[in-house]
């Protein structure tokens, strides 16, 4: 499964992006970020249960850190 990210490019963002992964036992394959302007964009292909990766997009739809996030199989 890939999950599109777009957050600030702040150092809580990426720790919130690899705490909220660890909570949904998501194992990553493979990130890739870069920076576009303000906002970090990025592609992480995960490992594990459809459930936990569309909680993910979910949480990090509500936090201040992401100004998106969507899962696409």
């Amino acid at each position: 499964m890939v999950l599109s990210v777009a957050m600030r490019p702040s150092n809580e963002a990426l720790l919130k992006t690899v705490l909220l992964l660890k909570q949904g036992g998501l194992r990553v394959e493979e990130l890739s970020l870069r920076r576009d302007g303000d906002v970090l964009t990025g592609r992480i292909v995960v490992t594990g249960k459809e459930s936990k990766a569309r909680w993910f997009v979910e949480k990090a739809r509500t936090l201040p850190f992401f100004v998106g996030a969507d899962l696409s199989a």
